[in-house]
C-alpha cells in the first residue's frame, strides 16, 4: 500500500520521458551494436539482452529506493558523499583498471565498477542537501562559495579520468544551483568558471 502511494507520487512527466529515453537507449544499443556482435560471432542480439539484464536490476533498485524511507538517504549522504570521492581518488591507485585509453573503473577483484556511477548520486543528493538548508541565503556570498566548492569537489577529481562523466555531473549541479535561484551575479560567474575548466 505503502509502496502504491510512492509510485503515485511520482511526477509523471519526469516518468514518461525516463522511460521514452530507456526504449531510444535500447534501440540505439542493439543498432550499434549489431556489427560488434557478429565479429565476435555472438547472437546478434546479445548486447541488447545483457542491457536489458541491468534494466531490470536498475527497476528492482528503484522500487527498493521507493519502500526505502527520505530520511535514510537524507541522514546517510553526509558520509556517502565522501566515500564516492575516495572511490573516485582510488582511480589514481593500482586498482584503476584502465580500459580503452581510459582508467574509469576500480578493479576489486571480486567487484568491478565505475565509482562515478555513484559520484553521479551522491553529489546531487549532498549538494540538494546543503542548498535545502541555505534556500533563503543563497545570495550570501560564504553560502553560494560553499556550494561552487561542492561542485568543484565532486567534478575536479574525475574531470581528469573521465571528462565526459564530469561534465554529466557538472551540468547536473549547475542546474541543481539554477533551481534553487541563484542571481544574475552567481550565474555568470558559474558559466566563466565552466568555460575555464573545459
Amino acid at each position: 500500500m505503502k509502496l502504491k502511494k510512492e509510485i503515485k507520487d511520482i511526477d509523471l512527466m519526469l516518468l514518461l520521458t525516463t522511460v521514452f529515453l530507456i526504449i531510444i537507449g535500447l534501440i540505439a544499443v542493439t543498432s550499434a551494436s549489431f556489427p560488434t556482435a557478429k565479429k565476435y560471432n555472438l547472437n546478434s542480439f546479445h548486447y541488447l539482452a545483457r542491457q536489458s539484464g541491468f534494466l531490470i536490476i536498475g527497476i528492482i533498485a528503484l522500487l527498493l529506493i521507493l519502500k526505502m524511507p527520505r530520511a535514510v538517504i537524507y541522514k546517510n549522504i553526509d558520509w556517502l558523499f565522501p566515500i564516492s570521492i575516495v572511490l573516485i581518488l582510488l582511480l589514481w591507485s593500482p586498482l584503476g583498471d584502465k580500459s580503452k585509453g581510459q582508467v574509469r573503473w576500480l578493479d576489486l577483484k571480486i567487484l568491478r565498477f565505475q565509482p562515478s556511477d555513484i559520484l553521479k548520486l551522491s553529489s546531487i543528493i549532498y549538494l540538494s542537501k546543503y542548498l535545502a538548508r541555505n534556500i533563503y541565503s543563497l545570495k550570501d556570498r560564504k553560502i553560494f562559495l560553499i556550494a561552487v566548492a561542492i561542485m568543484g569537489i565532486s567534478v575536479g577529481p574525475i574531470m581528469i579520468k573521465d571528462f565526459s562523466t564530469a561534465v554529466v555531473i557538472g551540468v547536473s549541479l549547475f542546474a541543481i544551483l539554477l533551481a534553487a535561484g541563484i542571481n544574475k551575479k552567481q550565474f555568470l560567474f558559474l558559466v566563466v568558471l565552466g568555460i575555464g575548466l573545459i
